[in-house]
C-alpha cells in the first residue's frame, strides 16, 4: 500500500480500535474473545503498541496461494478453508475456484 501514514497519540483511540479489530475478527469463532482494556496490565502494554492510520492512495497486490504445492496439499488447504470460521476464507475458496 502506498500513502500518507498518520501515527495514533490519542490512547482511547488505540483502544476503541483494537476493540472493534477484536470483536470484528473474533465474533465469527465459537468461543469469541472480548478485549477487556480497561485494566492495569493492558494499560501498561498499550505503552508498546504504536498504531497508525493510512490514508490509502495506491494499492498494489499478488494472487498467489502456493499453487506449486502437491494437489492433495491444495485440497487440504481447501478442505481447511471451507470448514473455518474465519471471515473471509470461505470467499477465498470460491475466488480461487472461479
Amino acid at each position: 500500500m502506498y500513502g500518507e501514514c498518520r501515527i495514533i497519540e490519542d490512547k482511547q483511540k488505540m483502544k476503541n480500535m483494537i476493540e472493534k479489530t477484536v470483536n470484528f475478527y473474533e465474533s465469527s469463532m465459537p468461543i469469541p474473545w472480548k478485549a477487556e482494556l480497561d485494566d492495569k496490565f493492558t494499560d501498561g502494554l498499550m505503552n508498546g503498541i504504536v498504531g497508525f492510520e493510512i490514508k490509502i492512495n495506491k494499492i498494489e497486490g499478488k494472487w498467489k496461494l502456493n499453487q506449486n504445492y502437491s494437489l492433495q496439499r491444495q485440497q487440504n488447504v481447501i478442505e481447511g478453508l471451507k470448514t473455518s470460521p474465519q471471515y473471509g476464507a470461505e470467499e477465498v475458496v470460491i475466488e480461487e475456484c472461479l
